[in-house]
Formats: C-alpha cells, sequence, structure tokens
C-alpha cells in the first residue's frame, strides 16, 4: 500500500531531481543585413549556441575564423570571447543555457563517469529558488551519461558535423517554438528540451573526438569507409560533396580524387546511386507516393528523382513499380 507520505516524498525527489537539470536562460530569433558584424568581441557566463538557418557568417574565436553556413551550429563555451561578420542577409537562433550544481561539459565530468541519481539532501537550496514552483509528478528519474571524455587542448567551441547538427537544429527549432507559447508546461517542457540539448551535444562532442581519432589514424581506404558509413547514415538529408570532405576534414579536391580512385565514381554520382537503391525497396514494399519517395531518400524534387532513376535504370520510378508488381503476380 502507498501512503500519502510516500508520495509526497517522491513529489519532492521529483522536484529536486528536476532542480538539478540544465536550464535555458533565453533564446532568440536574429536577423542581420549584409556586412553587419560585431568589432568589439562579448562573452557569456552561459553556454552560447548558435544556429545558422539562412545567410552566411564568419565566426571568430580563439583566433581562428570559422566559416558558418546555413544549417551550420556552434556551440561556445562560457567566458570565451567571440564575434562574428555577416557575410550577406542572414538569420540565426541563439540559444543561451547553463548548469545548475553539475555541469555535464565540465573536465571532471568528461574525463569519468557522470551519473546522477540525487536524493534531496544533494540539493543546494541556492539552485532551488528558481524551479521549486515545478510540482511535477513524475515516476522517479535515473539518468546516466557515461564515458565522456575531452581531447588534450581545452575546448573552447564545438562546431557541429554530420547528422548531429541535424539533431540538434531540430531540438532548438522546437526551443524556440515552446518559448513563444504561453502554455500549460513551459517551463518543465524547456526543461526537457535543455536537458535533451546538453545529452545530444555531449554525444556529438564524444563521436567528433572518436572521429578524428580515427581518421588522424587512418588511411585513405579507412577515411573512405568512413564515409560510406556517413552515406547510409545521412542520404536522406541535403548533404553534399563539400559536407563528405568535412566529415573526414579533407579538403573537397583532394577527397573527390580519392574516393573516384578507390570507388571508381564520384561522391555525388555515388550518393545518388545510393539514394535509388533506396528507393526501389520503397517501391517494392511500400504504397508510398512517387513524391513522397523522392523525399524519403534525400532528392529535393520529384523531377531529380525520375531523371535520376531513368537515367540508371532506363525505365521511370512508376515503371519500374509496375513492373515488380506484374512479375510478382506472375510468380504467384
Amino acid at each position: 500500500m502507498i501512503l500519502d507520505s510516500d508520495l509526497n516524498n517522491r513529489r519532492e525527489d521529483n522536484i529536486n531531481y528536476f532542480n538539478e537539470l540544465p536550464l535555458i536562460l533565453t533564446s532568440m530569433e536574429l536577423f542581420f543585413p549584409e556586412g553587419n558584424s560585431f568589432k568589439s568581441p562579448s562573452h557569456h557566463d552561459s553556454y552560447e549556441l548558435t544556429y545558422v538557418s539562412s545567410g552566411e557568417v564568419n565566426y571568430y574565436i580563439a583566433g581562428k575564423k570559422l566559416n558558418l553556413k546555413a544549417g551550420s551550429t556552434i556551440v561556445v563555451w562560457p567566458g570565451v570571447d567571440h564575434t562574428y561578420e555577416v557575410l550577406g542577409e542572414c538569420e540565426v537562433i541563439c540559444v543561451y543555457f547553463s548548469m545548475n550544481s553539475d555541469d555535464i561539459f565540465n573536465q571532471n565530468n568528461l574525463d569519468s563517469k557522470y551519473k546522477r541519481n540525487r536524493k534531496v539532501s544533494d540539493v543546494n537550496e541556492k539552485e532551488n529558488k528558481d524551479q521549486s514552483k515545478l510540482g511535477l509528478q513524475n515516476e522517479y528519474l535515473d539518468t546516466e551519461l557515461e564515458d565522456y571524455k575531452l581531447p588534450e587542448y581545452e575546448i573552447q567551441q564545438l562546431v557541429l558535423k554530420g547528422q548531429s547538427k541535424y539533431q540538434i537544429a531540430n531540438i532548438v527549432e522546437n526551443i524556440i517554438i515552446e518559448n513563444k507559447l504561453q502554455m500549460f508546461g513551459k517551463s518543465p517542457m524547456l526543461q526537457a528540451l535543455a536537458l535533451q540539448l546538453t545529452v545530444q551535444l555531449n554525444r556529438a562532442l564524444q563521436d567528433q573526438l572518436e572521429q578524428e581519432r580515427r581518421i588522424k589514424e587512418g588511411s585513405v581506404d579507412e577515411l573512405l569507409d568512413i564515409i560510406e558509413d556517413f552515406i547510409n547514415e545521412n542520404y536522406t538529408l541535403n548533404i553534399s560533396v563539400g559536407d563528405m570532405a568535412e566529415h573526414v576534414f579533407l579538403s573537397e579536391g583532394y577527397f573527390t580524387r580519392a574516393f573516384k580512385e578507390r570507388l571508381g565514381t564520384s561522391p555525388m554520382n555515388y550518393l545518388i546511386k545510393f539514394r535509388v537503391e533506396k528507393s526501389k525497396e520503397l517501391l517494392q514494399k511500400t504504397d508510398l507516393k512517387i513524391n513522397n519517395i523522392s523525399r524519403e531518400v534525400g532528392f529535393t524534387s520529384t523531377q531529380r528523382f525520375n531523371s535520376a532513376f531513368k537515367k540508371i535504370l532506363g525505365i521511370t520510378p512508376s515503371e519500374y513499380r509496375k513492373s515488380f508488381v506484374s512479375e510478382k503476380q506472375n510468380l504467384d
């Protein structure tokens, strides 16, 4: 039998657990005209995530210039000076977030296993004051974030690459939407998104460090194996040859030559053929419309899909589906 006192204790545990979660401080959408720049460096006490939704900027940080195009995301650590120059009309989304007592990007936490299973006695009263009114009544949660490692140098920023940048961009857009709404549960929803954001950022950091290690130690053949995996994971997205080259830290020209020597075709032709092969599976196994299939496998338009399909197989997607259905009926 569950007593009221047990429920109250569990509710208190839940509230205090959520007091320990990362917090979204603010988020905003910004539009900059061409040529706009911030000459004086700025820094913040919180983490700053900048997502370039359109346009292009040069980001200056730690003595380096980073070119960020539409779809790029950068996270800057607290206290790090940075500024940027707008190269064309540009829209960016900025999200500022912080941790409470335990910073999961902290050196100590990244260098060892990090477990969080907080009890009431572990929580600092000062950290509770802004969030004590949440009143959440969920089951007690237990979160484990394991085996994070920092590189040998001190991290000041993280530029997201590969699939992680699309996943995090989606979370950021959800934060903006939620922040605009004045709906029930807005605060805990933003906290949940903040936790999702920081977990995904840690995964991205760990993946990129592991990928860098493999790339530094690997041969060209091993790098191309990495790219084949990258294409398999990201073919549904609007990826370019530049994205592939960036993923293995090679120039686009060198990457393209090495790829063609190894596989006998260009990276883009390989990607298009891969997408067509995936579309054949959908044409055979589903009743999806042709335009939906073209989107599912990463083509930007049905016309491009039809053209690529016919160039490779000699027939259109519709003709392929009809021939497959007819052949199957004859076998039956």
